[in-house]
């Protein structure tokens, strides 16, 4: 009968029959990403036995932040499936597992960091879930409540990220003039990292979706022609981004 099922769920199956396991944290892992390669097939079934193995795996350990992760997948997947309120439900119970491992004494400096940026991460989740919705000002409250942590913790990244998020939000709510400056923004801050520190290739993709929104907006706006060179721009630094990478060195060949 094993030999039928998919390889989710030989992996559930086992991992139950074993019990406790010395590889727990990473067992859990495991299954997290293989939910989440299931998850952008769109086998959404095989996702959520994923992620629930992974979740029970996480409780056994006593471990709140890779159970909050957990938890949020899942709600990431309803808001796929369009179960929206369940989708909220999923989204509280991992802000209240996050917020719960501050709880713990003695926490490194390390895990609360990562800790803060799981909160952060929600939030955004939110953010979208409810710009699906329509709720336009419930999803700007849910970005600002990322950007602060964000902020905070000094992630540059995060911090970018919900900029474009925020005027992803600001465009679909009809506020172009707001996206258009959100987006502008990003995108200077972004061309300055990059300007300093050229193999910083996650500020790449920042700055291709700044970008691409930039072109959106001048398009809802009638701005074709200002549409048209933010959209080359994008090419432009994407062929430029693809270049850097492959003729970057590998590890192998420091």
């Amino acid at each position: 009968d094993e030999v039928q099922q998919s390889p989710a769920r030989r992996l559930f199956h086992r991992g139950v029959r074993r019990g406790a396991d010395e590889h727990l944290p990473g067992v859990a892992a495991t299954c997290s990403n293989l939910g989440d390669i299931h998850a952008d097939r769109g086998e959404y079934d095989e996702a959520l036995l994923l992620y629930e193995k992974s979740i029970a795996l996480y409780q056994e350990m006593k471990a709140p932040l890779g159970e909050g992760k957990a938890q949020r997948d899942i709600g990431d997947i309803y808001v796929r499936m369009g179960r929206y309120a369940e989708a909220e439900v999923q989204y509280g119970k991992a802000l209240s597992l996050i917020q719960k491992l501050y709880s713990f004494a003695n926490l490194s400096k390390s895990l609360v960091m990562a800790g803060r940026k799981a909160e952060a991460e929600i939030y955004a989740a939110r953010a979208y879930l409810n710009a699906v919705q329509y709720k336009f000002k419930e999803a700007v409250s849910n970005i600002k409540e990322a950007s602060q942590i964000y902020y905070a913790i000094q992630d540059t990244i995060g911090l970018l990220a919900t900029v474009n998020q925020l005027a992803d939000v600001s465009l679909s709510w009809g506020h172009v003039e707001d996206a258009i400056r959100y987006y502008n923004g990003v995108k200077e801050d972004a061309k300055n990292i990059i300007d300093n520190y050229p193999d910083a290739y996650m500020f790449f993709s920042i700055l291709l979706q700044s970008l691409a929104g930039l072109g959106n907006a001048y398009s809802q706006q009638g701005s074709y022609q200002q549409a048209e060179a933010s959209y080359n721009e994008a090419l432009s630094i994407a062929e430029k981004y693809n270049c850097l990478l492959y003729t970057s060195p590998s590890p192998r060949d420091l």
